[in-house]
């Protein structure tokens, strides 16, 4: 087996995607030399605001405190996704897709007093309970009291440490963010810890006789030397484009493929602690808080309306005034070799399915992960790791376009955009999902393989009366058998949850205080 000599590791491209990777790379190979190119001529997008809870894993794989990224960003705790108005049915005007909460959740009983988590079973019996699932989650009920999953233990509570330590994290997170401040704050960190900066654009390249890239060469003129590449060029796309990779197009799936976005004043008192995705007549809005601030945007099919109308829709929903800031279009997809010879592309350079559920972070960190997490891989050519790296990435957009794509099941039909999603049309991966819950209930070993566990399904499921599975007639015999799981069950349950919320857990803008220190 071939092998190819790793001792400059160049990055094109800053912005979030380029100095996550830069500090990973450093994290896992301290001794390269890694160089960011970056160039203020080109910028940042900044329009993602939100993440998942992959995101705060590589934070603490790379060594930033989220307490830190908390103080110096503007940053917020993300409990999960409210969607508001993705059906029509007047008492269930909103759902939840939240982050996963603690306890044991085995599938047939309880056994733990302070459980709080929900697990599949929990979610049948409460829709054969007629129980809205609002009603028995964990992380909406956390959500609606705009406080995070943190419980106060007195046993922890010393007076000499620190005060954030008198908590105990009893639910997953994440972070809303300022891709702006928070590139700055990345690019900062790398430099401190000694990866190189290098302001330029990537214009060419020089290849050596394996098809390896060996030089970069700037607009300049200026030549970088480089053993490998991340191409972290956005949108852009440099060496997708370059190298020919073919382009896989989810357009039929997903129609959305423009975006305009504004900022809304932060006028509550408390910092709701989610991010909020507004279902519109011809897309959605995501609605996403900062300390100072809401990020937002309008996401819509242009093949229905103009950016005009879109600007005009969104003001009306609004009923005030809005600044818009940034127009983007894209299409929904992905490339389909994003690593060529000793390339590889990362984050939207690689591919954009669309906003709804901040998958752009997430697939980025899968695909460091998948390199990074085994950097041998880097030295080896040959070509069954390149392939088996590929279409780990083709399985991971699929995955992806499948569960957006159920998201938009939601039973709208007022227009012509909601109209267009149907389960016949439906991605062959959704396709087998529906065909599963025709005849039984889903269970986990239904998704050992997807990136979504099966609690995320349903949650979807039940908010959007999809499945089969959430009839009472499909369910009546689960009921039946399992007899552990009785009303008394659920509603301990819920009594537990609702202690828990009110006198143990702080609120999302008492806990960024104590992040910050203050």
């Amino acid at each position: 087996m071939n092998q190819r000599s790793v001792a400059d590791i160049s990055i094109i491209g800053g912005g979030t995607a380029g100095w996550l990777t830069a500090l990973y790379a450093k994290t896992v190979m301290p001794t390269k030399a890694i160089t960011v190119i970056e160039s203020d001529e080109i910028g940042i997008l900044g329009a993602g605001e939100g993440s998942t809870v992959q995101f705060v894993e590589l934070l603490d794989m790379i060594d930033i405190p989220v307490s830190l990224l908390v103080k110096e960003t503007g940053a917020t705790i993300k409990n999960g996704i409210k969607f508001t108005n993705w059906n029509n049915e007047g008492n269930r005007d909103f759902f939840y897709h939240g982050f996963s909460s603690y306890g044991n959740t085995s599938a047939s009983f309880y056994n733990q007093k302070n459980i709080i988590a929900s697990s599949p079973t929990t979610y049948v019996i409460g829709s054969l309970l007629g129980d809205h699932i609002n009603n028995y989650s964990f992380s909406t009920k956390l959500s609606e009291n705009s406080k995070v999953g943190f419980l106060y233990d007195e046993n922890r509570a010393d007076p000499n440490v620190n005060p954030i330590l008198h908590y105990e994290q009893s639910a997953a997170f994440s972070l809303h963010f300022d891709a702006v401040k928070l590139a700055e704050f990345l690019k900062k960190t790398a430099l401190e810890r000694g990866i190189r900066h290098v302001e330029g654009v990537v214009k060419d390249f020089k290849q050596k006789e394996d098809g390896d890239v060996n030089f970069l060469i700037l607009k300049s003129g200026k030549e970088i030397k480089c053993d490998f590449v991340f191409d972290c060029s956005g949108f852009q796309r440099f060496f997708a484009k370059k190298f020919k990779s073919k382009w896989i197009s989810y357009k039929s799936f997903l129609p959305v493929d423009t975006a305009v976005s504004f900022f809304l004043p932060m006028e509550e008192d408390s910092i709701p602690p989610y991010t909020e995705a507004i279902a519109m007549k011809y897309g959605w809005i995501w609605k996403i808080p900062l300390q100072d601030r809401y990020g937002c945007g309008y996401v819509f099919d242009s093949s229905l309306i103009t950016e005009e109308e879109a600007k005009q829709e969104v003001k009306e929903f609004l009923k005030d005034s809005v600044e818009f800031r940034n127009t983007f279009s894209f299409e929904a997809g992905y490339y389909k070799t994003p690593w060529q010879n000793n390339v590889i592309s990362i984050g939207l350079s690689a591919g954009f399915v669309e906003p709804l559920e901040a998958t752009s972070i997430w697939t980025s960190i899968a695909s460091l992960s998948k390199i990074l997490g085994s950097t041998e891989l880097l030295y080896k050519i040959d070509q069954r790791i390149v392939d088996d790296f590929n279409e780990s990435f083709e399985d991971i957009n699929e995955q992806v376009l499948s569960f957006i794509y159920f998201h938009y099941m939601s039973g709208r039909e007022d227009t012509d955009f909601w109209k267009k999603f149907s389960k016949e049309k439906a991605p062959k991966y959704l396709k087998n999902i529906y065909d599963k819950s025709d005849f039984r209930l889903l269970q986990y070993s239904d998704f050992l393989t997807s990136i979504w566990p099966i609690e995320s399904w349903y949650q979807v499921g039940i908010g959007t009366d999809q499945l089969n599975i959430f009839k009472f007639s499909k369910a009546s015999g689960f009921y039946n058998y399992t007899s552990t799981y009785s009303k008394a069950n659920h509603v301990f349950l819920k009594k537990t949850q609702d202690e828990l919320v009110e006198k143990y857990c702080p609120t999302h803008k008492e806990f960024l205080e104590l992040l910050k220190g203050k």
